[in-house]
Parts: C-alpha cells; sequence; structure tokens
C-alpha cells in the first residue's frame, strides 16, 4: 500500500464517522428540532466532510456536502425552522445516504464512483436560497407602525387642556391667590425723585 492509499484509507475512515454522526443527529433532530448543539453539531460534521473531500478531489463528495453544509448553516442561524417544515430532515437524510453510498464505493474501487447528483443538489441549494431570500426581504421591511389605538391616545393627549390641578386642594384653598393691592405698587409722584440740591450739584 503507497502513501496515497493510506490517506485514501484515512479518509474513508474519517468521511464514515462524520456521516455516522451527521445520520445520529439528524434522527434526534427528527423529535427534537430545537436541540440547538445538536444542529451545531451536524453543521461541522459536513463542514469537515466538505473541506477533506476537497483535498482529494472528491467531486460529487464536495458537491453534495457543499449543498447540505449551506442549507444546514441556515437552520444553524435560524433564517429556517426545522419544525415548519419536516422535508428538511427527509431531504438531508437523503443526502447523507448519498454520501455514504459514495464514499463506500471509494473504498472498494479507489475512486470516486461517477453519478448525477443535479436533482438532490438543486433540492438543497432552493430550500437554502429560499431562507436567504425570506430573511432579506425581513430585514428590508419597514418597522410596523404602532397601534391604532395608541395613535388615538397619543391624539388625545396632545389636543387635551391643561388640568386645574387647584381641583384637588381642600375647599378653602381652592380660591385664586388675591390679585395684588393696586395702592401698594403705586409709586407716588416724589417717590424715587432726586432733591432739587442734588439735581443743582449735578449740573454745576
Amino acid at each position: 500500500m503507497d502513501y496515497s492509499d493510506k490517506l485514501l484509507d484515512e479518509f474513508v475512515d474519517e468521511a464514515r464517522e462524520l456521516i455516522d454522526r451527521i445520520d445520529l443527529g439528524l434522527v434526534r433532530l427528527e423529535t427534537q428540532p430545537a436541540d440547538g448543539p445538536t444542529l451545531g453539531d451536524v453543521f461541522r460534521a459536513m463542514h469537515t466532510l466538505k473541506g477533506s473531500s476537497g483535498f482529494f478531489a472528491l467531486k460529487r463528495v464536495e458537491a453534495i456536502s457543499h449543498a447540505a453544509e449551506s442549507l444546514l448553516g441556515r437552520l444553524r442561524d435560524g433564517e429556517l425552522q426545522l419544525g415548519a417544515d419536516s422535508a428538511l430532515i427527509g431531504l438531508l437524510l437523503k443526502a447523507n445516504d448519498a454520501l455514504r453510498a459514495i464514499v463506500t464505493a471509494i473504498e472498494k474501487q479507489r475512486v470516486e464512483p461517477a453519478g448525477n447528483d443535479a436533482d438532490l443538489i438543486a433540492a438543497l441549494r432552493s430550500h437554502a436560497a429560499r431562507a436567504a431570500g425570506a430573511h432579506a426581504a425581513a430585514e428590508r421591511a419597514p418597522a410596523a407602525a404602532p397601534p391604532a389605538h395608541e395613535e388615538a391616545a397619543d391624539r388625545e393627549s396632545a389636543s387635551a387642556e391643561p388640568v386645574d390641578t387647584r381641583q384637588w386642594l381642600p375647599p378653602a384653598d381652592r380660591a385664586s391667590p388675591p390679585a395684588p393691592d393696586a395702592d401698594a405698587l403705586a409709586i407716588s409722584p416724589d417717590e424715587g425723585a432726586a432733591p432739587s440740591s442734588e439735581i443743582g450739584r449735578a449740573h454745576v
């Protein structure tokens, strides 16, 4: 066995472990769709498989795992909900089964078998793109207007007359304060005027 064969066997062993991990995680998510840690683990396993297959130029494994990883990323980021579309788990399990079959063939034939995965990849990409489009539309949507009853309350508050707080005082204190005495405010003609002697000195 040469060096390249040994590396390929290591890839096959690792790929099988990753595919088993993905399979177990997806089965768990069928009954616990809100299990974030499991979803994150499935995403990381698919990401690792994609990277390893790219090193060996295994185009089919890389293409399927890349499309599945994109969809799992949308789920992980909350742009798509598993509970809202149960068919997603079935689609991801189908992709995982295809990966398992390809890896088994690689082990036997020492090369990646020919095959057409276009429909599977298109379905994975379609779900991922739909989630991305919905997320972008939600971000562009204008902020919701306040409820009608809140707008009416604001208008009533703005048009309301000032409140006379004297209504809460005891009856004896509700009267308006007395007006200032006019005589007290009046200034006599001589008040404030300087004495004539002082005026005279000012002109000297």
